[in-house]
């Protein structure tokens, strides 16, 4: 009897358009459904979540169907968009004069996406400090993340269950708010860090420096 071969996955290039569709519902529509009820449900967070997930599933599909640098910035920014707008929705809920604080948090989201562009050297530090970390305090934070990650993931929706129980709903908002934009801010520089080398114009900047 012969062996049958087993099927090799399709490459993602060649997944049917209903495929592609699904993979976007799934990871950004759960953080649009997140969007819309944290802290409370908003129609406002509805609507945006609703246009964050239109815009990352036509820039997806544009991407992987066309090879557009342009249409992939437009789609890696879509889900830590998502982050930050649960943030900002959960610290604005929270703090006095919120919109101050997100206007801050929003230039430093706009900054780490533009690290890669004002300062490459810097940008390559915090990419490896953050993947493959030589420095002693880089492998130190990694160390204290790889080794605590799990619990702090296990006992977030714990610790908001019992923040909730005992009239402290406020404090575990106000945390999730937090680490929601610092999220978007990291993901930011780190997605930023592996887009922009690959922009259509890097070869001709490079043979024009080494023509001078």
């Amino acid at each position: 009897m012969t062996k049958k071969k087993p099927k090799t996955p399709l490459p993602i290039e060649d997944w049917p358009l209903w495929k592609l569709v699904g993979l976007i519902l799934i990871s950004n529509g759960a953080l649009a459904i997140m969007l819309t009820f944290i802290p409370y449900y908003h129609s406002t967070a509805l609507i945006f979540g609703i246009i964050l997930l239109v815009t990352g599933m036509i820039s997806f599909i544009y991407t992987i169907r066309k090879k557009n640098w342009w249409a992939g910035v437009v789609f890696q920014n879509t889900w830590p968009l998502l982050f930050f707008a649960m943030g900002a929705r959960s610290l604005i809920s929270q703090l006095p004069n919120g919109w101050i604080w997100i206007t801050l948090l929003l230039a430093c989201y706009i900054l780490a996406w533009l690290i890669p562009v004002l300062d490459p050297k810097l940008s390559a530090l915090l990419w490896r400090e953050q993947t493959a970390p030589e420095t002693r305090l880089g492998k130190g934070y990694m160390g204290v993340f790889m080794k605590f990650s799990p619990t702090i993931i296990a006992l977030g929706p714990i610790s908001g269950i019992y923040l909730s129980r005992h009239g402290y709903y406020n404090v575990g908002v106000l945390i999730f708010g937090i680490f929601s934009c610092l999220i978007s801010i990291v993901l930011g520089q780190l997605i930023s860090h592996q887009i922009w080398p690959k922009r259509p114009w890097a070869q001709q900047e490079e043979s024009e420096t080494e023509g001078y």
